[in-house]
């Protein structure tokens, strides 16, 4: 058969990955927790550690320091909120964060929901 027959082929059946690409590769880990910690950050927020009450820029410094010393263990966004957002190592109390309304939730809760909200593109 002729080589341009081929062509012709190729041209009126494409390949079907062509046709219909398969969903978008997912944020990478280390993006994903650096908008998780950009939106701690720009919140506005107060966020309530050991009794005491910090700005979301504060939040978000500690939050920082403890992913770089939990850097070996965190593999997911999921990983760096157990181990670098939920609790205090020091004491074993969990992160709270204030709402607006004085209402108060668990950290671990409220990044949970925002990194579900970041996967739906929200």
């Amino acid at each position: 058969m002729p080589k341009w027959f081929f062509l012709i082929l190729l041209i009126l059946f494409p390949p079907a990955d062509l046709l219909f690409p398969g969903p978008a590769a997912s944020a990478s880990p280390e993006a994903e927790i650096a908008q998780l910690l950009a939106r701690v950050e720009a919140s506005g927020l107060v966020f309530v550690r050991n009794g005491q009450e910090y700005s979301s820029r504060e939040a978000a410094e500690h939050l920082r320091r403890k992913k770089e010393y939990f850097q070996e263990k965190i593999k997911t966004a999921e990983d760096f909120i157990r181990l670098a957002a939920s609790r205090s190592l020091m004491t074993g109390r969990p992160y709270l964060v204030k709402k607006p309304d004085g209402s108060t939730e668990a950290v671990q809760v409220w990044l949970t929901r925002e990194l579900k909200g970041l996967r739906r593109g929200k």
